[in-house]
């Protein structure tokens, strides 16, 4: 089950990064709303791809033998506390901008996705009402303990910090790859940078 949800959450990064390249060049000679919600699907799979890496890395490292069930708890946390505020800010603006287009144009469709995104983000808002105090209490705690394991935890936080930029890092691949092989760019662009 555990695998069939990463799967599940890895194909909806690459959904949301394809999605996003898809609309990057166009959203950019938009600007504005069109601009902020094409790096809010950005952000979105840049939080899934970032969460998915360091799941792989966490079990994967914790089953080598490398770190402790404690150490692969603190990086668990410690990557919650980083990648959370990104998926709330991101999938409350997604959650928006989805009911605007269910209120503008009342499909079945928009109407199913207005209200997946309402579900998701209730959800996400309310784990992280219950779990983000205890991560950042866990993770603050394991820092400023003085435990002696400080360089440990210096190393799980470095790895933690590497998930996530890797994360943003294949998201912008994609969407630039997307947007560079697929897109055309928009007619009044094209015009303008011929005049």
């Amino acid at each position: 089950m555990n695998l069939f949800i990463w799967c599940l959450n890895l194909g909806i990064s690459i959904w949301n990064a394809y999605v996003t390249g898809k609309v990057w060049v166009e959203a950019k000679h938009a600007r504005g709303l069109h601009r902020f919600m094409a790096w809010m699907g950005y952000l979105m799979a840049s939080m899934g791809f970032s969460w998915e890496i360091l799941v792989l890395v966490g079990i994967l490292l914790h089953s080598f033998g490398k770190i402790t069930p404690d150490q692969a708890t603190l990086l668990f946390q410690v990557g919650y506390v980083l990648l959370v505020p990104g998926f709330l800010f991101s999938g409350y603006a997604i959650m928006f901008q989805s009911w605007a287009n269910a209120y503008r144009n009342h499909s079945v469709v928009n109407m199913g996705v207005a209200a997946y995104n309402t579900y998701a983000n209730i959800h996400n808002t309310f784990n992280a009402i219950d779990n983000f105090p205890k991560a950042f209490g866990s993770v603050l705690k394991s820092f400023t303990g003085g435990s002696g394991k400080s360089k440990a935890n210096g190393l799980i936080l470095f790895v933690a910090v590497l998930c996530v930029l890797s994360g943003f890092i294949i998201a912008a691949l994609i969407v630039h790859r997307v947007a560079a092989s697929d897109t055309q760019v928009p007619a009044h662009a094209r015009a303008s940078a011929q005049s």
